[in-house]
């Protein structure tokens, strides 16, 4: 009786341990429930912000608007002039420079002095020129007689032949003494015996600015050394080289922006003059030249300078989004798109768009996406933000 009254008290607490253990399991599985559930209602392609975390980030919304966009092709440069305003000062005669006081950067006029030279063959030049013109004078008078007695019957007409071709002789050596003589920038016309001197002063044959000065006081410079190179800047034209893939979208007349490339705050604008007509076969690039405008100047500018340059080829009207409204994933750009906004919280979803052209402001989003979008509030300021969400 006893061992009967024991096993139905341990048969009691058995069947209330188990009791007792079902019941606590029971909540465990309802809060697994509930938090998958929790889940499940949020699709993974939108994010919940509330209206806290929406203000306290400065984010905003806006819509897509039509702007103008333009299509253009990048590339790289550099400042150069054509080569009628680029020259190369150097004598066709050697002589000892004196007597420059130039420096680069200085400004010259057409005509203006730039250095003597000195080299005694200049004195034998001028002497040569001297001595041709007095013989000239003689062998003219020689031959003037020689026709008259010829006319007269009294000389024979070897004699004149004789007399015409020393003549004609001498009058072609002066005549090429006199073209040397202006070669060294010595005007033969102005020669005497008093004025013959072993110097020659070289000027400028245009206004400009010198670019380098190579002479050297006291130096001798050979025939044909560059002394001086003189550059006007009054043409200041671009010179480019663009892809042959490129360059079927170029043609003259479209319109140029290009800054340097560490001043890109300040940009200046131009037009396409030239478009080569052959592809250097070693880069396979085409030659073009473009011109900036220049009502405005072109301050800081100088020849040489390295430039970036855009060449628009194309300009629509497209709609737009702000650049910052973008967001690119694994190759593929999104936009945020407000689906409900409540008065503690705010849902976005992230929706793939194709996007078109882009610029420092705006991004074009393709016919394609613009239906899913047209006329949505899309998150333009913060979306860097909402992405660590």
């Amino acid at each position: 009786m006893k061992i009967s009254t024991l096993n139905s008290l341990i048969l009691i607490v058995l069947a209330i341990t188990l009791l007792a253990g079902c019941k606590s399991e029971k909540p465990q599985e309802n809060a697994d429930v509930n938090l998958t559930v929790n889940q499940d209602s949020k699709p993974e392609n939108q994010i919940v912000l509330s209206r806290a975390q929406f203000e306290s980030a400065g984010m905003k919304t806006g819509v897509m608007q039509p702007e103008k966009l333009e299509e253009f092709v990048r590339t790289t440069g550099y400042l150069s002039v054509p080569q009628e305003y680029r020259v190369v000062i150097s004598s066709y005669l050697g002589g000892y420079a004196s007597s420059t006081p130039l420096l680069p950067g200085d400004y010259v006029k057409k005509g203006q002095f730039l250095i003597n030279l000195t080299n005694p063959d200049i004195i034998n030049l001028q002497q040569d020129y001297l001595v041709s013109k007095q013989k000239l004078n003689y062998l003219k008078s020689v031959y003037d007689r020689q026709v008259v007695l010829a006319g007269e019957n009294i000389s024979s007409q070897d004699m004149l032949l004789m007399a015409e071709r020393d003549y004609n002789n001498m009058l072609t050596t002066k005549a090429a003494l006199g073209q040397t003589l202006r070669l060294i920038n010595i005007d033969p016309g102005q020669i005497t015996p008093e004025t013959v001197s072993p110097v020659v002063r070289l000027v400028s044959p245009i206004h400009g600015y010198i670019a380098s000065v190579n002479a050297v006081n006291g130096q001798f410079s050979g025939p044909g050394e560059k002394l001086f190179e003189i550059i006007n800047t009054d043409h200041i034209h671009l010179e480019m080289k663009l892809f042959e893939k490129d360059v079927l979208n170029v043609k003259p007349g479209q319109k140029i922006r290009f800054s340097l490339p560490d001043v890109k705050k300040r940009s200046f604008t131009g037009e396409v003059f030239k478009v080569g007509k052959s592809i250097n076969m070693e880069d396979r690039t085409v030659d073009v030249h473009a011109h900036p405008d220049i009502e405005d100047g072109l301050p800081g500018l100088m020849i040489g300078m390295y430039v970036q340059v855009e060449i628009i080829i194309a300009d629509r009207m497209a709609e737009c989004v702000p650049v910052e409204a973008l967001a690119s994933l694994s190759g593929i750009d999104y936009l945020f798109v407000m689906r409900s906004a409540g008065n503690d919280s705010l849902i976005f979803e992230k929706i793939p768009v194709n996007v078109g052209l882009i610029n420092d402001q705006y991004a074009e989003i393709l016919p394609s996406s613009v239906p899913s979008i047209q006329g949505q509030q899309i998150l333009i300021n913060g979306v860097y933000g909402l992405m660590q969400e």
